[in-house]
């Protein structure tokens, strides 16, 4: 299951982009919140009101996924056209 982001996906090509898995809560989240000072950051989790309490990053891009779901994680996989760090 894959659940689109809140708002529109876009990388500025000035910022790197980065995703982060498991970022709704502890580590994940802390490495989240500390990417995002320069990084274009994609969020994804389960739990969804976790990820919507991230939706007031600027640069920080929530989406429901689990990623145990392999056709959810390819689709999302198929919208990234840039990481640079994973």
């Amino acid at each position: 299951m894959m659940r689109e982001p809140a708002h529109p996906v876009t990388s500025k090509p000035d910022r790197p982009t980065a995703i982060v898995t498991g970022g709704s809560s502890g580590i994940g989240l802390a490495v989240a919140l500390d990417l995002s000072r320069d990084h274009s950051v994609f969020v994804l989790g389960r739990n969804l009101n976790k990820l919507l309490a991230l939706n007031d990053h600027e640069h920080i891009h929530t989406v429901q996924l689990d990623i145990c779901d392999a056709e959810a994680t390819a689709k999302f996989a198929a919208r990234v056209s840039r990481v640079d760090v994973l």
